[in-house]
């Protein structure tokens, strides 16, 4: 506020004390110069999908100076907007083409926006169609240890640059995995019995839980057995390697043979919890040797599988049926083995192989004229 005095020419009173003087007093306001816009930080880019809402984006929020309006421009999906709270918000439109929307928000000084001074703020929404389940997953049934075929799980969805996922709340099952690109592998490690879920997703997606509309899911349901099966392997063919020269006590301890090492379960590996028994011996002898002359016996150890004669192991029971013109007597049985599987009574083996005994007269220590004699069937 100013206050102006007026005096008449000549006059010596400027106090405004006397009658020659006027005073008027002057309201004076001054405005602030205006502060053109300005962007402050910068607006996020988002992923939106087809026939969904965005996240609102609140404009002011991103620029300052004085500011009179706002203006949405660019490549703006069908069904987003600005509103009149200065909002981007709305729904993608179903129909709309997926990929990358590039919009520009300007801020204006003036209603006049040829004069107006002016802020940008650039932005992309990447907009995906939401991921469609395609056609059903075969259902799975395997055993512990085998190798599950591959499963392509990218052929099963429709979708923009999809990625997937396992739903941990209904997980693949243990030794079966997925990789980045949804091919599940592996073999399943123990029994399994259940649905695993696959969740689908676009490349741009936050939502791996499929709750949410963006995700979908493709259910595979899994029946893994364990195989108790064994089985022997290799386990038909002659048995001697030195010690089935017997004509002396073999122990447990020092055994014709190990079967054990011949029994595998269903993935070929050593199968050690068995319990093993003798099915049958059948003597099949013949030419100068009768098997009626044989005495003693064949078992194998219960637990260890190991082949031996217990007493005083297999002979010829006296001189008197000795021919001396022999130099090599061959005692010949097919042997029959069986083994139980302890974790699973009903899952058994058994195996027939050949067993070769010799009594030698004139020349001892003749293995390998024994071993060549059994296996051309020379009794003699």
């Amino acid at each position: 506020t100013a206050t102006i005095t007026a005096t008449n020419e000549g006059s010596p009173n400027l106090n405004g004390d006397k009658a020659d003087t006027a005073d008027q007093t002057v309201q004076i306001t001054v405005d602030a110069a205006a502060v053109p816009p300005a962007a402050q930080g910068s607006i996020a880019d988002q992923n939106a999908y087809q026939g969904h809402a965005i996240s609102n984006v609140d404009v002011t929020g991103y620029f300052k100076g004085d500011i009179d309006h706002y203006k949405l421009t660019g490549d703006v999906p069908a069904g987003i907007a600005l509103n009149s709270k200065n909002q981007i918000t709305g729904t993608i439109d179903s129909s709309d083409k997926s990929g990358a929307s590039k919009m520009t928000v300007t801020a204006y000084s003036t209603s006049d926006e040829s004069t107006a001074q002016t802020a940008t703020q650039s932005f992309t929404v990447n907009v995906y169609d939401v991921p469609k389940a395609k056609g059903s997953v075969p259902a799975q049934t395997l055993n512990v240890g085998d190798d599950l075929p591959k499963i392509d799980m990218s052929g099963y969805f429709t979708g923009d640059e999809l990625k997937y996922k396992v739903d941990p709340r209904n997980p693949l099952p243990k030794g079966v995995t997925m990789d980045s690109d949804g091919v599940i592998s592996g073999s399943p490690t123990e029994a399994f019995t259940g649905t695993a879920v696959i969740v689908a997703t676009n490349a741009g997606s936050t939502y791996l839980n499929g709750d949410n509309p963006d995700a979908v899911t493709q259910d595979i349901k899994f029946t893994v057995t364990q195989d108790n099966s064994i089985h022997f392997d290799g386990l038909s063919t002659s048995i001697y390697n030195g010690a089935a020269v017997m004509t002396s006590t073999y122990p447990e301890s020092s055994p014709i043979a190990d079967l054990s090492k011949y029994l595998k379960d269903s993935q070929g590996q050593d199968f050690g919890d068995a319990t093993y028994s003798i099915k049958s011996v059948k003597a099949v002898t013949s030419g100068a040797t009768s098997a009626s002359k044989i005495e003693g016996s064949i078992d194998v150890g219960k637990s260890s599988g190991k082949l031996y004669t217990p007493g005083n192991g297999i002979y010829a029971p006296s001189n008197a049926s000795r021919d001396p013109n022999i130099r090599v007597k061959i005692f010949k049985y097919t042997v029959t083995v069986h083994a139980i599987n302890n974790a699973d009574n009903s899952k058994t083996a058994d195996a027939s192989f050949t067993l070769c005994i010799s009594q030698d007269y004139k020349n001892k220590g003749k293995e390998g004229e024994i071993v060549a004699n059994c296996d051309k069937g020379k009794m003699s």
